[in-house]
């Protein structure tokens, strides 16, 4: 039984280091969150706002969270709502506005990895298509950025928002 008790004693003392250890990179990990919540995130926020802007021709001009951390947008009027009274296509370059923004604010995080992306375009009208490839065509200022599809209009706008852009046809 001594040889028990010291065994489930060790163990405890096993699991009580490793839980420290746990609520210690908990504490590092909110910390770190914290931080870029409050320097990197409003950045965040204002970028996507322009990006979103230039890619609905001023209709909606900016993104921001919500108290419960939800995104909502304003618009040319100065309304403000919620993603689920957006359209979705307006949803889908809002989206798209929020990861460019990301892409290029944490500049930091995978700058070597290619962002790729596979027919994002296609459901956008003229307009619409025409900003979002100009968006685009900034974020390839600062990743490389590899456009998949088989839509000339695609094509087309891409080639419009940045001449020097390579076209691969397979």
């Amino acid at each position: 039984l001594k040889l028990q008790l010291q065994e489930v004693e060790t163990r405890i003392k096993d699991s009580n280091r490793e839980f420290a250890r746990l609520l210690l990179a908990r504490r590092l990990l909110e910390a770190a969150i914290a931080r870029w919540e409050s320097k990197s995130q409003p950045e965040v926020y204002r970028m996507a706002g322009r990006f979103l802007s230039l890619m609905t021709e001023g209709r909606w001009t900016s993104v921001s969270p919500t108290a419960e951390g939800d995104l909502q947008v304003t618009n040319d009027l100065m309304q403000t709502c919620n993603v689920l009274q957006l359209s979705l296509g307006t949803c889908q370059q809002l989206y798209l506005a929020m990861r460019i923004a990301l892409l290029i604010v944490a500049d930091n995080v995978g700058a070597s990895v290619p962002v790729l992306a596979d027919d994002i375009l296609v459901n956008f009208d003229a307009k619409r298509r025409a900003g979002a490839a100009k968006a685009l065509a900034e974020l390839g200022r600062h990743r490389q950025v590899i456009v998949m599809t088989c839509h000339q209009e695609v094509v087309s706008a891409l080639r419009a928002a940045d001449p020097a852009a390579t076209c691969l046809q397979l």
